[in-house]
């Protein structure tokens, strides 16, 4: 039997109830010439919880995914990552712990394999080359371990960035528009894979200015404004 999205959604969000949450964010606030860019945002996301984060342009939401891996550093609040301080953390350990694709993605130079081998060392994650397959085949990319990834359409490169991301085992994974650069067809292939990833326990943080887009993927929507959550929606 086929089960709905929004069926899945709930399924999900019933088995983490009972969780320690894998993301909490307490008032975090960052700011920039003394002008708030983030102020006192505040949420929490259950293991397998898909989150979208929607607002204008200059509301705060890449600011807020750059804090939570603290490529920017907040002035205040905190951020707990499966119930440790962010803060008591090192910059690589945090990292090991949250993967990050971006609207565009940037290949290392040299192979798919290559770019897989590289996020692989610098997480310490252990996973073996014997997996990149598998990875590969999971975000339903193609290509073969040794083409040359910088020679890949974007939305191939878009797919081999988030088998990259997964291959550190992350506990939460920040997606900044991954679908921006894509045509509808491979944006809503990417999305199933999303999906099917959280399903799987997964949890994202996702970017977006597509309130359709949400509303298709998303467990809750959080709205920000002027660097403030001014509203959150469920799906």
């Amino acid at each position: 039997m086929t089960v709905a999205p929004n069926e899945q959604r709930s399924a999900r969000q019933g088995a983490s109830s009972g969780d320690r949450p894998v993301l909490s964010v307490e008032r975090l606030s960052y700011e920039v010439g003394g002008v708030r860019v983030l102020n006192e945002v505040s949420f929490a996301l259950a293991r397998g919880e898909l989150v979208a984060v929607m607002g204008a342009s200059g509301s705060g939401k890449t600011t807020l995914l750059k804090c939570l891996n603290r490529l920017l550093e907040p002035v205040g609040g905190r951020v707990v990552l499966d119930g440790l301080d962010s803060a008591s953390m090192s910059p690589v350990e945090l990292r090991r712990g949250v993967g990050m694709v971006w609207q565009v993605p940037l290949m290392f130079a040299g192979s798919v394999r290559a770019n897989l081998s590289r996020a692989v060392e610098l997480s310490g994650s252990g996973v073996d080359e014997t997996a990149f397959s598998a990875l590969l085949q999971r975000v339903a990319f193609g290509g073969g371990l040794d083409v040359d990834a910088r020679h890949l359409s974007v939305g191939e490169q878009q797919r081999v960035s988030i088998a990259r991301a997964l291959a550190c085992q992350p506990l939460l994974l920040l997606c900044d528009e991954p679908t921006a650069a894509l045509d509808h067809d491979n944006a809503l292939r990417l999305e199933a894979t999303f999906r099917e990833l959280c399903a799987d326990g997964m949890t994202v943080v996702w970017v977006t200015h597509d309130a359709a887009q949400a509303e298709r993927i998303a467990d809750r929507t959080l709205i920000l404004a002027g660097g403030a959550l001014r509203d959150t929606r469920t799906s």
